[in-house]
């Protein structure tokens, strides 16, 4: 998507060095500096019954890129394994989908497609993603300066 929008003229090479010279510098990473954490157990009863008792919370930082439009990141538990990962989410208003009928008051049917439509004021907004993308972990990092290059390249 961040090439098309360079071929589009949405996104400047300006701004794809500038983000390619950002994330060559960061030598630290979200999932290194934030930890989930678990409290002791502790006796708790609940409906008569002894139960053991613990809170576990999960690191969430949010970055907003203006009024309708945020990234959410959260630390959890892989599905298979005992690591952790950082999960990326972009959250948008509803009101950006383009459907035959508006989302808003009402359910999606089965199999309903809607569509984002980037622009040349909101194409920023995803490449600022995919630098936070590359800031999650030294695997993602990697990813993200091997794309860059490989769009800069073209």
């Amino acid at each position: 998507m961040i090439d098309y929008a360079k071929q589009l003229g949405l996104i400047s090479l300006e701004n794809l060095e500038n983000t390619l010279k950002y994330l060559k510098k960061q030598k630290q990473f979200i999932e290194d500096n934030f930890m989930i954490t678990r409290e002791r157990f502790r006796s708790h009863q609940f409906g008569g019954m002894d139960f053991e008792l613990s809170r576990i919370s999960y690191p969430l930082l949010i970055h907003s890129f203006d009024d309708n439009e945020l990234s959410e990141i959260v630390i959890r538990e892989q599905q298979y394994g005992s690591k952790t990962q950082a999960m990326l989410y972009f959250c948008f208003s509803i009101l950006e989908l383009k459907t035959a009928t508006p989302l808003l008051n009402r359910t999606a049917t089965l199999k309903e497609h809607a569509f984002l439509t980037i622009h040349k004021a909101n194409a920023p907004m995803f490449l600022e993603m995919l630098k936070i993308f590359g800031l999650l972990s030294q695997a993602h990092h990697s990813d993200v300066l091997k794309i860059l290059e490989k769009i800069l390249q073209n």
